[in-house]
């Protein structure tokens, strides 16, 4: 146990109760994730059907959940700035837009991987 009297599996259970929170709430609200998830769900088969190292079709399947990963921080990094207020404020604007090119920028990644991956099988 640990100073505040909770173990490791009771630790281990809250952390995946809040993550299925999470994840829940960013699909019900978050259309962009939503659009995501359900592309990823898509092509997640690909990899199977292409001629390739099992360490690429890992590297594909990287690609898709950095995209998701990506996109899950945005809409928290959203929703706290939404909170802070929902005035026009310079800073929050500055982290909207850094944590929106970062989605910007994992979906180019992903599609730059996959396409290099797909054309060199």
């Amino acid at each position: 146990m640990n100073k505040h009297g909770v173990g490791s599996l009771t630790r281990l259970k809250n952390a995946c109760k809040y993550s299925l929170e999470g994840f829940i709430t960013c699909y019900k609200t978050e259309e962009a994730f939503r659009q995501e998830l359900w592309l990823c769900i898509v092509l997640a088969p690909v990899p199977f059907f292409l001629t390739i190292s099992p360490v690429s079709r890992a590297l594909m399947f990287l690609c898709l959940f950095l995209v998701l990963i990506v996109e899950l921080l945005n809409s928290g990094i959203e929703a706290l700035a939404d909170e802070v207020t929902t005035e026009r404020r310079d800073l929050i604007k500055k982290a909207k837009d850094v944590s929106s090119t970062a989605v910007s920028f994992s979906l180019i990644t992903t599609t730059v991987v996959w396409g290099t991956l797909i054309f060199s099988a």
